[in-house]
């Protein structure tokens, strides 16, 4: 389990599905949260996490500096052969990465078991 972290008034949950380090960010990843949810998920990485999801679910804002996040885990992962997914975008969320082409870079799934099974699928011999 990984423990959740109370920012402001966001909270940022985690827990481990399998080998998948799921992070649940609450609220809005902003300019004050999104240095914590950094820290919080590129430490896994270094742990030896290859396998990571957001779930922004129960995310209703993000602004660049949590695109940036997005960005930096996924430059980590990909550094490690890692895998990366994005799940539980709302509307303006999706709009979000679509606009700034991330949408493009990060796999996006429609929810967190698609997710999960995304990322922690072997690739094929």
């Amino acid at each position: 389990m990984i423990e959740s972290i109370k920012i402001g008034k966001s909270t940022i949950g985690g827990e481990t599905v399998g080998d998948v380090a799921v992070w649940v960010p609450e609220g809005r990843v902003d300019a004050s949260s999104a240095p914590d949810l950094e820290q919080a998920m590129t430490s896994g990485i270094a742990e030896g996490g290859e396998a990571v999801v957001l779930d922004l679910s129960r995310t209703r804002y993000m602004s660049s500096a949590g695109l940036r996040v997005v960005l930096v885990v996924a430059r980590a992962l990909q550094a490690r052969e890692g895998k990366f997914a994005v799940c539980g975008l709302n509307d303006e969320v999706k709009e979000l990465f679509e606009v700034s082409g991330f949408s493009l870079i990060v796999g996006i799934e429609p929810d967190r078991d698609a997710a999960v099974a995304a990322v922690a699928a072997k690739p094929s011999s």
